[in-house]
C-alpha cells in the first residue's frame, strides 16, 4: 500500500516522466485494479466517470465486476485522461516503466 506522499510522487513522475503509465497507475492506485492481470488489460471502453467494468476475461475470480462509486479524486483523473488521445490502452515497455517509477518512490 502505498502513502499519500508516494502516491503523489508517483502520479507525478508519471505525468511528466511517463504519460502513458498515469492510466495504469491510476487504475491501481485508485481503483484497486490488481496490476499484473486487470489494470494491464482494461481497455477505453470500460472506464467512465461513473464506473469501471472489469471483464470476466480479466477478472481474478473469472466474474464480470463494476467497481462504482468512484471517488472524487478518482473521477478527476478519468476525466484527465480520457481527454488525451488513446486515453486507457495497454502500456508498451510496462514492466521496464513500473520497475522505474518504483525507484523514483522508493519502493525497489
Amino acid at each position: 500500500m502505498l502513502t499519500p506522499g508516494e502516491v503523489k510522487k508517483l502520479l507525478t513522475y508519471c505525468e511528466t516522466e511517463e504519460p502513458t503509465l498515469t492510466p495504469y497507475a491510476c487504475l491501481c492506485v485508485f481503483g484497486g485494479l490488481r496490476p499484473e492481470r486487470e489494470a494491464l488489460n482494461m481497455i477505453d471502453d470500460d472506464i467512465n466517470e461513473d464506473q469501471i467494468f472489469v471483464p470476466k476475461e480479466i477478472a481474478k475470480d473469472g466474474e464480470d465486476r463494476w467497481i462504482e462509486p468512484l471517488t472524487q479524486n478518482f473521477n478527476k483523473w478519468i476525466k484527465h485522461i480520457k481527454k488525451r488521445d488513446g486515453s486507457f490502452q495497454k502500456v508498451k515497455n510496462l514492466k521496464c516503466k513500473f520497475i522505474k517509477a518504483k525507484k523514483v518512490i522508493g519502493r525497489d
